[in-house]
């Protein structure tokens, strides 16, 4: 009876363990994190109150991919990630480039969670300006 109890005990305290060792996907996404790191890009989750309406309802995470600027915005703004982007991602990807105050960066959802992803993400974040670049201006025909 000894046994059974100690045997109960050691399997409660290995599940326990076990719940808190992340799973394939998840080291996955954390190598992503650490390469993008590891080539000067800063990385943060968001959360709810930080995504535009109508996006993470489903329980996506995004996260912020960035880079500090020089920058004094009042307000964040945000523009479609641009197809080049979209490309190397081969449109599994979801996410948009963002401009805030002090920082430039990619939002994205860490799909697909791959080497060549987070080149392509962080190769963005890289080269984008302080500022975000201003529409183009609308020619009118008179």
């Amino acid at each position: 009876m000894v046994g059974l109890w100690v045997a109960l005990a050691l399997l409660a305290i290995v599940g326990s363990l076990m719940w808190l060792v992340p799973g394939p996907a998840e080291r996955r996404r954390m190598a992503v994190r650490q390469a993008a790191i590891a080539r000067g890009v800063r990385v943060r989750r968001l959360f709810a109150q930080d995504l535009p309406e109508g996006e993470g309802a489903d329980g996506e995470v995004y996260y912020l991919y960035y880079r500090p600027v020089a920058n004094e915005l009042a307000s964040r703004q945000r523009q479609a990630w641009p197809p080049v982007l979209e490309e190397k991602l081969q449109g599994q990807g979801r996410g948009w480039l963002e401009w805030g105050d002090g920082y430039a960066g990619v939002v994205w959802n860490e799909q697909p969670p791959v080497e060549a992803a987070v080149e392509a993400v962080c190769q963005q974040v890289l080269s984008l300006t302080p500022r975000p670049p201003a529409p183009p201006a609308s020619h009118s025909c008179a």
